[in-house]
């Protein structure tokens, strides 16, 4: 299987590897994507599995105009630009409605979002604010309730979270970014860097590392993934993610390509297997394969 998308994403960018460079900025951008999830579950010697279609329409739109670095679909490490997004996700009879944006003035940044969930009759709010010590230097705070407005007050139904981003200027538009963000008690802490960088001949390179540390009172748990993307131009790319801490195996792999300068297509697919997992009544391995098409048109 794996060999088999790793040709077919060679194929797909040889396909596209000469295009006519182009300077874009965008303001709008609507994606939809479909996916397909085959999972097996086994415990006690019996295994079930399943397989789950879900698909998902979104739109952002930004205030202003926000450039591209080289790559169409490659942008500023930190966000400079106000703007408003809304989304749809389903699978089966469940639906998942949201919204939110960021407004930017001077030096300060306010941002919210809010999810419902038909299934489960549940609410998602966020809200926060942020401040730019510099333009490649910003802090925020926010506050996430899983029980609307009315749990934002509530200690036991709401829970802050506090972020650090910081971006290192290098040569022309390549860069160095790095993010921080923890909860309240520390529990959950992830660290996030990713370098971008132009090769010659109009070539890019994206390079991803993501650690996350869990540790409560039960359970602590680390996990790195290790990614990277190689764009032939600013067209076509082709990308792959691996985890190498962590007790679950996962790697993903995806090509992109845009047909001109506002649609572009993307076809990806994910693993993760873990095995002899130890619940403390018994033991059991789960496994999931996932196949995803994206499509954004922008503007």
């Amino acid at each position: 299987m794996l060999t088999r998308t790793l040709c077919f994403a060679a194929t797909t960018a040889a396909l596209f590897f000469t295009q006519q460079a182009y300077a874009e900025d965008y303001q709008t951008f609507i994606g939809a994507s479909v996916l397909s999830n085959k999972s097996s579950f086994t415990q006690d010697g019996q295994t079930t599995s399943d397989t789950r279609e879900a698909w998902s329409l979104n739109g952002t739109y930004y205030l202003d105009a926000r450039p591209t670095l080289g790559p169409l679909n490659e942008f500023d490490y930190i966000n400079q630009q106000s703007f408003v997004s809304a989304g749809l996700f389903g699978t089966g009879g469940n639906r998942q409605y949201s919204i939110g944006g960021e407004y930017l003035v001077n030096d300060w940044v306010v941002f919210g979002d809010t999810v419902y969930e038909s299934d489960s009759d549940t609410e998602f709010l966020t809200v926060g604010f942020g401040y730019f010590l510099t333009k490649d230097f910003k802090l925020s705070i926010s506050n996430t309730s899983g029980d609307g407005i009315s749990g934002l007050v509530d200690s036991d139904e709401s829970v802050f979270n506090f972020a650090a981003d910081y971006v290192l200027q290098l040569d022309g538009k390549d860069y160095v970014g790095f993010s921080y963000n923890t909860d309240e008690d520390l529990i959950v802490q992830q660290f996030r860097t990713k370098y971008f960088g132009s090769l010659a001949g109009g070539r890019y390179l994206v390079l991803n590392a993501n650690l996350s540390v869990f540790d409560d009172d039960f359970f602590s748990d680390e996990t790195l993934d290790l990614g990277g993307a190689y764009y032939f131009n600013q067209f076509t790319s082709v990308g792959a993610d691996v985890n190498v801490i962590g007790d679950t195996d996962s790697y993903s792999i995806f090509a992109k390509h845009f047909f001109n300068t506002r649609s572009s297509l993307q076809v990806s697919y994910s693993s993760n297997e873990r095995r002899n997992v130890d619940s403390g009544f018994s033991q059991f391995s789960f496994e999931n394969d996932i196949w995803q098409i994206n499509y954004v048109y922008q503007y």
